[in-house]
């Protein structure tokens, strides 16, 4: 990747990842804008999203109820210590999305559209302009989808310190384009989304249903697809359709795949949204960011925002347009 050609970068960061990593590990999540600004420091400037998540996502709800449910089911369980740093996490996580709005980055933050929609649409939005770089900062690989069969998309793992671009997506995953992506996760599932699909396949299966797919079809329809799953099933017998889909009144082979090719693909246009959500898209795109601020302000109106001050290292402060005056 040269990274001369291009004219203009663009930032986008998963947010939440980041800042769970860091209250996972006993730090405050504010530390992200100095994790973020160690990376960004030796990149050329350019465009900055924090995309935020704030609520589950009302579009894959509909379509499987407990689409994530799992997760509630996992907080039940934790003991009265563990609960509480949890609402704090989750307090000053809302309160980080205020934060970032003191600073020269555009917060990405609508209720209902997961962050990795958003981030998403704003990739699709810039990746057309072969002028403009777009690094994902993330440890996340589903957003490979957004990787996979471009020349100027890529992810920064911001903690394992690798550059997930296009051709190690081919070399590591043998992934050629994001229907490709897109297909692999339908069948396999994701269990931290409790995505399911043929209860009792696993990694092993998943990739061999995939190999059979792609052996058969370059460019395969939904139908086409089932039917090679459909002939797998017929092999072992004892592989069924997870119960969450006939739950949901899906019996059939391709009525399953259907609902998850449309769960595990992430937003390229906005037409999943609601009125209401499109509504705050536009308007997190369009209103007025700051140029900078004073370090003093910054560490004033942080207080107000999360009850202490906060204060950043020299590169968020560069990166970030946090000036002493």
């Amino acid at each position: 990747m040269n990274e001369k050609k291009f004219k203009k970068y663009v930032y986008i960061v998963d947010t939440k990842l980041v800042a769970y990593y860091l209250y996972q590990r006993g730090s405050p999540i504010y530390g992200i804008l100095d994790k973020i600004a160690q990376m960004l420091f030796e990149h050329p400037k350019g465009e900055v999203y924090f995309a935020f998540d704030i609520g589950k996502s009302s579009f894959r709800s509909k379509i499987h109820p407990m689409y994530k449910g799992h997760r509630a089911k996992r907080n039940s369980q934790l003991d009265s210590e563990e609960l509480a740093r949890l609402d704090m996490f989750n307090n000053d996580y809302i309160r980080l999305a205020e934060l970032c709005k003191l600073l020269p980055v555009r917060v990405l933050a609508v209720h209902g559209v997961e962050a990795d929609d958003l981030v998403s649409l704003i990739t699709c939005e810039h990746q057309p302009n072969q002028d403009t770089m777009i690094y994902l900062l993330t440890a996340d690989m589903d957003y490979v989808n957004s990787v996979v069969g471009t020349d100027n998309v890529a992810i920064l793992d911001v903690f394992n310190n690798v550059t997930v671009d296009n051709a190690f997506v081919k070399n590591k995953y043998d992934l050629h384009n994001r229907r490709q992506f897109n297909v692999h996760k339908a069948i396999f599932g994701d269990k931290s989304d409790n995505i399911k699909f043929i209860k009792g396949v696993g990694e092993i299966k998943a990739s061999e249903i995939f190999s059979m797919v792609y052996e058969l079809y370059e460019d395969p329809t939904n139908d086409e697809i089932a039917r090679v799953i459909e002939q797998y099933l017929r092999k072992f017998p004892k592989l069924k359709l997870h119960p969450y889909h006939l739950d949901m009144g899906r019996t059939t082979v391709i009525d399953a795949l259907n609902a998850n090719l449309e769960i595990v693909d992430t937003f390229t246009d906005t037409t999943k949204m609601t009125d209401a959500q499109k509504l705050a898209y536009q308007e997190c795109l369009t209103y007025t960011m700051p140029t900078g601020i004073d370090s003093i302000e910054f560490i004033k109106k942080s207080m107000d925002i999360v009850g202490y001050p906060i204060t950043v290292g020299r590169k968020a402060s560069r990166v970030f347009k946090i000036k002493d005056n």
